[in-house]
């Protein structure tokens, strides 16, 4: 009975399993520490053209890795790349320490001969350990517009999608603009700009960081995104610029207005008279300090308040505690009351004091020399007369007798 009851259990352990591998189900591998996340998975494009997909990596893990890279699918006769950002370089590896995120780019070049239809693009990378992370990319091939020969300088400049920017100063002003080739010939294009006087305008490939360009080569039918990078002086006031996009070549005189909206530069800084970054103090006595708040943006600043930070035992006041207006270019004096403890001993103090307006703010150091309280030096001298005194009096008793 006992060998029955065996019996029966390993045959019902064997068709489990046997159910189970029919079934497709294995043994789970581990995760790959590997993310790879595209920011779109479909593009649609034209024969000729380019399409590019940022592609976001991530190390999940908790120890560096090395992936090779390879690709697994790609359309018969396709030019597929896959490159660092924002280099131009062709990678075949990856490296990521715990963390680390970092942006590739796929650059697909459809040939100017593809049939239109779905076209998959299936990337993989792989790792010496068994990780193994793949992702797949759709391309869209649509039929091409008929393009007919519209005569001399047939070349379009479309607007970009945001023609207006704002922001301060110091901030980046990029505008995507695209050139598209609408004749049956090749051309050959310089780019330039009219900007303000002290503006800086250049060109470069859009998604390629840190290249310039002046002139750019579109085949019959293309088109090319031009990156046009504005940089505005640091001193330009508030207020509506425009920059005009300039594209030059045979039979081609193109242009484009761009705006940009300057909301002023936040810039504030905090000093003594003459730069003079020392002051002395007595002892349980306030000695005024006269602080310099400067506003050396270029748009007015508001409550600009200060604190203090000093040591234990220390007090210090501002006169006034907050500024209420300060405009561009002015300097506003605050006195700043100082009092060390009456026990402080002499020698050198640090006391930092920090003017603070919205984002913008700056912070100086102030060494204070502390020398003792001159109600000390008072009392000290009542002591010495007293014991003068005394022994006086002691010499005139001892001289009688």
């Amino acid at each position: 009975m006992r060998a029955n009851a065996v019996r029966a259990i390993l045959l019902l352990a064997a068709l489990w399993a046997m159910a189970h591998a029919a079934s497709g189900i294995v043994a789970a591998e581990p995760d790959s520490p590997l993310s790879l996340v595209p920011q779109w998975f479909h593009v649609i494009s034209k024969p000729g053209e380019q399409a590019v997909v940022i592609i976001e990596s991530e190390n999940t893990g908790a120890a560096p890795i090395e992936f090779s890279v390879d690709f697994v699918e790609t359309p018969p006769g396709w030019n597929v790349e896959f490159k660092g950002n924002p280099t131009s370089y062709e990678i075949r590896g990856i490296s990521l320490v715990k963390e680390e995120e970092r942006n590739l780019t796929l650059e697909i070049n459809i040939p100017e001969d593809a049939e239109p239809g779905d076209y998959r693009i299936t990337l993989r990378a792989s790792s010496d350990d068994g990780f193994e992370t793949t992702l797949s990319i759709t391309t869209t091939v649509v039929p091409p517009t008929a393009i007919e020969p519209k005569g001399p300088g047939a070349v379009e400049l479309e607007e970009p999608r945001y023609t207006s920017l704002t922001g301060p100063n110091d901030g980046e002003f990029a505008f995507n603009v695209v050139i598209r080739n609408r004749t049956l010939d090749p051309v050959n294009l310089d780019l330039g700009s009219i900007a303000p006087p002290e503006w800086t305008v250049s060109s470069r490939p859009a998604f390629a960081e840190g290249r310039r360009i002046t002139s750019v080569s579109i085949t019959p039918g293309g088109g090319e995104t031009v990156t046009v990078d504005v940089e505005p002086p640091a001193g330009a006031l508030p207020g509506r610029y425009e920059v005009q996009f300039l594209v030059n070549g045979p039979n081609t005189a193109l242009t484009t207005p761009l705006e940009v909206v300057l909301t002023g530069r936040n810039e504030l800084s905090v000093n003594a008279p003459a730069g003079r970054l020392n002051a002395r103090a007595a002892a349980g006595r306030r000695t005024p300090i006269t602080i310099l708040v400067t506003n050396s943006g270029t748009i007015p600043l508001t409550a600009v308040s200060l604190i203090s930070q000093a040591p234990s035992g220390w007090e210090v006041a501002f006169e006034p505690p907050v500024v209420d207006t300060v405009e561009a270019g002015v300097t506003q004096e605050v006195i700043a009351q100082l009092e060390p403890p009456g026990n402080a001993v002499p020698g050198e103090y640090g006391v930092s004091i920090v003017a603070l307006s919205g984002a913008a703010g700056d912070r100086m150091e102030l060494v204070v020399t502390v020398t003792q309280s001159t109600v000390w030096r008072w009392v000290g001298a009542a002591l010495v007369v007293l014991v003068l005194g005394g022994l006086t009096s002691l010499f005139i008793r001892l001289g009688k007798r």
